[in-house]
């Protein structure tokens, strides 16, 4: 059995890229991390938001590396998409009034008579004992 490596001849040198982080790290000469890591933090803020709301709240973040080999040249694009959790929104109650319309007012609930009440000076304050 030989000792020679499994892709035979060939080394990998002192600049090869051994992991993906690696990879990611070189990608767009470091631009891409770096988006990337910018847009987990905004991520990681709108899940915050949740947390903070006590709702719950998911998002995911894809990451697509094409690598194209061509004439002994190796061309690589990356893209990443992040999508963050919806806001939740309020829930607001209304009812039908006219029958077709929308109204804040439940039309089965009478008013109260209310009056504006004047006053002509200070009142006398006044405890109740019990």
């Amino acid at each position: 059995m030989s000792d020679e490596p499994k892709d035979g001849p060939l080394t990998a040198g002192p600049d090869a890229i051994y992991n993906a982080s690696q990879l990611i790290a070189t990608i767009e000469e470091g631009q891409f991390n770096a988006d990337l890591s910018r847009s987990i933090e905004d991520l990681a803020r709108d899940l915050n938001e949740f947390v903070l709301n006590g709702t719950k709240g998911t998002g995911t973040i894809d990451i697509k590396i094409k690598l194209a080999a061509d004439k002994g040249v190796l061309e690589v694009m990356a893209d990443f998409k992040i999508k963050s959790p919806p806001v939740p929104r309020r829930r607001t109650i209304m009812h039908i009034a006219g029958g077709k319309f929308l109204s804040r007012r439940d039309p089965r609930q009478p008013e109260l008579p209310l009056r504006t009440v004047s006053s002509t000076g200070p009142t006398e304050l006044r405890t109740v004992q019990q």
